[in-house]
């Protein structure tokens, strides 16, 4: 069974405002790397090269690595992105549950994204942990426990079904 990853409208405005604002440091950036081509300055070009990669680099991987769904197996269940896939063996799931607010109460981002189509990374709070965070719709969050406390956190369309047939897969 599939659970799409819908973006909340928060992330949509997030990722609009954010993918905006970078585009127009690219534009000033690619406009003053085009001064410094022709003024032959090859230390203010090259610098400004390397920015609009790093720019890049940052848009393209928030983009790739968000959720797109949650795909559900007879065996594991799988987190699959644009460019890649987490996948989780059920015998290696302690628990899952739905996200309360007191669960993310004090909530940060050790490294990560938040932003362009998802909050991602690493993230941290007081009563969970350190975890992975993978979410698209901070309402539909879902919490699995792994054994090896590499724990996760995503978002999807219909959390409680699904967390109602990876818990009856866990028995």
């Amino acid at each position: 069974m599939v659970f799409d990853c819908t973006w909340d409208d928060g992330i949509k405005l997030e990722s609009c405002i954010t993918g905006t604002i970078l585009l127009i440091c690219a534009i000033l950036i690619t406009w003053n790397l085009i001064k410094g081509i022709k003024s032959k300055s090859y230390w203010k070009s090259s610098f400004l090269g390397i920015t609009i990669i790093f720019l890049l680099y940052i848009v393209s991987s928030s983009l790739l690595n968000t959720p797109k769904e949650i795909e559900l197996t007879d065996n594991h269940l799988s987190i699959n992105n644009y460019i890649s896939y987490t996948q989780i063996d059920y015998q290696k799931i302690k628990d899952i549950k739905r996200v309360t607010k007191e669960d993310i109460l004090g909530e940060t981002r050790t490294f990560g994204s938040s932003g362009i189509g998802a909050d991602q990374g690493k993230w941290n709070s007081k009563k969970l942990g350190y975890y992975k965070k993978y979410t698209t719709d901070p309402k539909n969050q879902v919490w699995i426990d792994i054994i090896n406390n590499e724990n996760i956190m995503f978002s999807c369309d219909n959390p409680d079904q699904l967390v109602e047939m990876v818990k009856a897969r866990l028995k």
